[in-house]
């Protein structure tokens, strides 16, 4: 027991052994079988590798290796169960240099979030990756427990390198949730705290394969077409939905955005690979190309749906300190008896009182 108890203290719980067990079946059984562990060699791990098929990227080969690798790494140790790991050193193979990668323009990102063509569900899961930034994982695993509606804040608990985060919603964010929520209840759509709060157009989870390919179908069918987007050359490789990170890094740091904000967001953990979307970002600076929309402005359906108190609240709130700028001195409301020397808050009464004053 006490055996079995320091082997898992030893072998760390992969969040993707789903995957993993997906490449053993595809690529690995079919060509090793039932080889036990201790007669596995480096002929079987190579007869594996070049049976990958070549139109495979460069990433996924190196997937299969490494999973080869840390199988015969954990028979050594804890398990014990040969002697020597039999893949020598420099067995996995090395990443090529990195291809260009796309990121959409804000009014892309407009169009593709209004457009009736493609399904509501996922118009909203992709708004929130535009401007929030996470794996694409880390959405689709997302709970409404885990987001704060009411202060605009989110929770990550659990994610690819086990270091929670917590940060507050962009702009619109919060508004543009609380209204899909709503919207999801009444289509009869399970929303409470347990439900994840990115599923499909029926209510079922966010298939995790054939994303990148959804994505590129869904810009299609909203007519953006922009040939960058959708290239594959030996330099470029068509944009995928994991890309919505490089749209949120580049118009982050385009806006002004500093590192450490654009960190606590995607998790990164070193300075390393924010820079690679620094050069993007000074054209999109260059080129004035400007921030993303407000996502509950952006989505049609959810703008509707704001309960209109809400959103008189919202403009009035947008519109003090146009008003505050147009009155004149004489014109704002006299020291109460009670007001200290630090002052009072503004109050709502004397709002609408100096600015019913205002001329038209």
């Amino acid at each position: 027991m006490m055996q079995e108890a320091e082997r898992i203290h030893h072998i760390k719980q992969k969040r993707t052994a789903e995957d993993d067990a997906g490449r053993l079946e595809l690529y690995v059984y079919p060509f090793v079988g039932e080889v036990p562990i201790d007669r596995f060699t480096l002929d079987h791990a190579e007869a594996v590798m070049r049976a990958l098929p070549a139109k495979r990227a460069p990433a996924t080969r190196r997937h299969v290796a490494q999973l080869l690798h840390r199988i015969c790494k954990m028979a050594v140790f804890p398990l014990r169960l040969i002697p020597q790991n039999p893949l020598p050193p420099g067995f996995l193979p090395k990443i090529p240099p990195g291809k260009a990668k796309g990121w959409l323009y804000p009014d892309e990102d407009a169009t593709l979030l209004a457009s009736p063509a493609v399904p509501l569900a996922y118009r909203v899961l992709y708004g929130f990756l535009h401007r929030e930034g996470p794996r694409v994982t880390e959405a689709t695993r997302l709970r409404w427990a885990d987001v704060d509606l009411v202060r605009g804040a989110i929770t990550l608990d659990k994610n690819k390198t086990d270091d929670p985060r917590a940060w507050a919603l962009s702009r619109g964010v919060a508004s543009a949730l609380r209204a899909f929520r709503e919207l999801r209840a009444r289509e009869g759509v399970p929303v409470s705290d347990h439900d994840l709060v990115f599923t499909d157009e029926d209510g079922a989870p966010i298939p995790e394969r054939h994303q990148a390919d959804r994505y590129r179908d869904h810009l299609t069918a909203a007519d953006i077409t922009r040939a960058a987007l959708f290239e594959r050359t030996k330099a470029r490789q068509p944009i995928r939905i994991h890309d919505t990170r490089a749209t949120f890094i580049t118009i982050g740091l385009a806006n002004g955005r500093s590192e450490a904000w654009v960190q606590d967001r995607t998790g990164h953990k070193s300075s390393v690979m924010i820079n690679r979307y620094r050069r993007a970002a000074r054209t999109a600076a260059e080129l004035n190309l400007g921030d993303l929309a407000p996502l509950d402005r952006a989505i049609p359906e959810l703008a509707r749906t704001m309960r209109p108190e809400k959103a008189t609240e919202k403009a009035t709130r947008s519109a003090i300190p146009a008003l505050l700028a147009q009155l004149k001195p004489q014109q704002l409301p006299p020291s109460s008896p009670t007001r200290t020397r630090t002052g009072t808050p503004f109050r709502a009464a004397d709002f609408k009182s100096a600015a019913s004053t205002i001329p038209p």
